[in-house]
């Protein structure tokens, strides 16, 4: 740039030159100073990526150093090449918070690598242990979209070990000069291990290679590969160089991010099923995970704070950025576990591993309850991301009385229209709701059988069509939205108790009768077909009858004739204690859904917030009514059929409930009561089955939340 031929002195007067490059602060200050000699402006603008294909797909964010009057001259370019620029202050400090946001990324590859390993000790495959980790609150761009590439063997050709190497040396020299400087913020968790490790594989391997040999590196090391034979990573710096991304979406938060197929996502390696220890040893791992990117982000903001940033813009610059992570969206609503606990579960994990960022952060928390550490870099420092959190003030609710809706009462039938229109949810009073909360007591005898008992009762072996519709699915299974990856939950469903098979499934599907576990779990049986009778025969006519009776339908569009014998999926749902249950935010398909709940309540969003709320607690233990996607395309949209998720994450308990997702029969055609478009029942059932199962593109209507 400043040689005589360079690129400074083809520079007029007024142009505005942007680097962006991550070079050594210094550096940086001098060629601003020679570009303004020339009578030119200069600013800084490093790059982020916020997955794997940024500059690519213009999926990226900017640091902009410089004055503003400059920034504003090329700011409809950087909009164009990325999803967000952000002024920083004067030149030098816009690498500086790369460096602190790459800092996480860094440190998550190699902590995610280190993950894997403890796994494989441990009898799992890498590619289970995976796909377990990145779905739940361990997630990171660099868990789901980086370490795939280390699973192919590829190592991801997109960056190289070189341009880390210079990163970490540069980030490690700045929180000396800040301490220097009397700051009392230090990077002392993840840092001083992480570029420990970074040094270590460059003197490994030549640095003009992979980034991803540290992952290499940390495999050699402990005598083993990471490689898993067959499996493509879903990006084309993987083994596959003509892989195609087939669609992208954005998060809550609004970062586009790419969809991950199925193929990548379900069974592990020859329908491998952990065993008790093992998946009590991924839920450890998760933990241990989900803390760590904790510890990262706790470094990065030490280093911006050292730097003079305010804690909430750190917190908008990591979330924009390739070291964002499931914990850094949801800083309010983490506490970090019991160090004790938490480090004697690591200890057993890794016994007899080389770990080095492993090891180096529980010397750190170790050194952290000794009081050995700046007091000034406490565990809980809360920032709050309101476009990912959910609301303080719960949604409250209608409840309902069913013996008022079956004796007709006027007053109670406006009720019920006003909340399917308004929220599309209601509690509903029945003096009989404890046989739905008895089917859920009873579930677990059948969720805590060991894994090859469940699985054959799995959707395998069952004889309906499509298959998913009956019986066991494992954690992962299901992906009600693409862009949460697969829900952490176990599943059992259920048809009409008894139902014949029809002589060609594909003629009636959704129709058939369910292998049930009348031997091993006799009880969960037994409830479960008590609480189908209850809901089918007493409730559901009742329900039903009001809606149109409330709205009023003209003859031969009414909703009673097409459930006269209604389809049915009974749901049992079983979200494991630990740090990562959830179900993604969807919305139900049917006509409506009848669900009992343990707390946490399940979490809704309604028309007029941008927010997700919990569900305010009724008068006593009853069931929740949902209206679903069908409900609104009957009622030409004045239904509302309200998104909502679950999360129970870190729940010290497991979270039980019970769905029953009632359809129109399978052979019918649902007539709006506006005249608008006619449905047919199946084609719509399968459409979303094969979305949810098939596709990937999610539930109900999933992409559009």
């Amino acid at each position: 740039m400043a040689g005589a031929d360079g690129g400074l002195s083809g520079m007029r007067p007024g142009a505005v030159w942007a680097d962006f490059s991550t070079t050594d602060y210094h550096n940086t200050l001098r060629l601003a100073e020679l570009c303004e000699q020339q009578g030119a402006h200069a600013l800084e603008c490093p790059v982020t990526n916020l997955h794997q294909l940024g500059v690519e797909v213009c999926n990226c964010a900017f640091f902009v150093g410089g004055q503003r009057e400059h920034i504003e001259k090329v700011q409809a370019e950087l909009e164009v090449m990325g999803q967000k620029a952000f002024p920083c202050g004067s030149i030098g400090q816009a690498q500086t918070v790369k460096l602190v946001t790459n800092l996480t990324f860094y440190a998550g590859v190699a902590l995610g690598t280190e993950a894997l390993l403890a796994a494989q000790k441990a009898g799992i495959p890498p590619l289970v242990a995976w796909r377990y980790l990145q779905a739940g609150s361990a997630v990171s761009p660099a868990l789901r979209h980086f370490l795939p590439n280390v699973l192919d063997g590829s190592l991801d050709g997109s960056c190289s070990l070189e341009v880390v190497h210079k990163d970490m040396n540069l980030t490690k020299e700045l929180d000396r000069e800040f301490r220097d400087k009397g700051s009392p913020h230090a990077a002392w968790r993840v840092m001083p291990g992480t570029n420990a490790l970074f040094n270590a594989a460059a003197e490994r391997y030549p640095v003009e290679g992979n980034h991803l040999l540290v992952s290499k590196h940390l495999a050699e090391i402990n005598g083993t590969s990471l490689e898993v034979p067959g499996f493509t990573s879903p990006s084309h710096h993987g083994a596959d160089k003509d892989y195609r991304i087939p669609a992208f979406h954005r998060d809550a938060v609004g970062r586009v991010q790419p969809f991950v197929p199925a193929r990548v996502t379900d069974e592990g390696p020859d329908g491998f099923q952990p065993s008790p220890e093992q998946e009590a040893l991924l839920q450890d791992l998760e933990e241990w995970l989900t803390f760590s990117n904790y510890a990262c982000y706790l470094d990065a903001e030490a280093l911006g704070l050292g730097f003079g940033l305010t804690p909430e813009y750190i917190h908008h610059l990591v979330t924009w950025s390739v070291g964002c992570s499931w914990v850094a969206d949801h800083l309010p609503s983490y506490t970090a576990p019991d160090m004790s606990a938490l480090l004697s579960k690591v200890d057993r994990l890794s016994e007899g591993l080389e770990l080095p960022v492993t090891r180096s952060l529980v010397q750190a928390v170790r050194e952290r309850h000794a009081g050995r550490a700046a007091e000034g870099d406490a565990w809980a420092r809360p920032v709050a991301n309101l476009q990912t959190l959910t609301a303080p003030e719960p949604m409250r609710i209608r409840t309902l009385s069913a013996r008022r809706l079956e004796a007709g009462d006027a007053r109670e039938l406006a009720r019920l229209r006003a909340s399917l229109e308004e929220h599309g949810i209601f509690w509903l009073d029945v003096p009989d709701a404890d046989v739905g909360f008895s089917a859920l007591r009873a579930s677990p005898s059948f969720f805590h059988l060991p894994g090859p008992v469940k699985s054959r009762f799995s959707a395998e072996e069952h004889s309906v069509y499509p298959k998913t519709c009956r019986g066991f699915t494992r954690v992962g299974g299901e992906t009600l939205n693409p862009e949460e990856g697969p829900d952490c939950k176990e599943t059992f469903d259920m048809g009409i108790v008894d139902q014949p098979l029809p002589g060609d499934p594909r003629a009636l599907p959704f129709n058939g009768p369910t292998l049930l576990p009348r031997t091993d779990a006799a009880d969960f049986v037994a409830a479960a077909e008590d609480a189908q009778r209850v809901v089918m025969q007493r409730w559901l006519p009742t329900l039903v009858r009001s809606i149109d009776m409330a709205f009023e339908p003209a003859p031969g569009k009414e909703l009673g004739p097409c459930l006269a014998e209604p389809t049915l999926i009974q749901r049992f749902l079983f979200y494991p204690r630990g740090s990562k249950a959830f179900a993604g935010r969807h919305t139900d398909n049917g006509v409506f859904t009848v669900l009992f709940a343990e707390d946490p309540l399940p979490e809704a969003r309604g028309p007029a917030q941008g927010f997700w709320q919990a569900v305010a607690p009724g008068p006593r233990p009853l069931p929740l009514v949902f209206a679903g996607d069908v409900l609104q395309h009957w009622s030409d949209g004045r239904v509302l059929s309200l998104p909502h998720r679950v999360r129970h994450t870190f729940g010290s308990r497991d979270r039980k409930s019970l769905a029953f997702f009632i359809y129109p029969n399978v052979s019918h055609t649902v007539q709006p009561v506006g005249g608008g478009e006619a449905l047919r029942v199946a084609d719509h059932m399968l459409k979303n089955f094969a979305a949810i199962w098939e596709e990937g593109t999610g539930a109900g209507q999933a992409q559009k939340l």
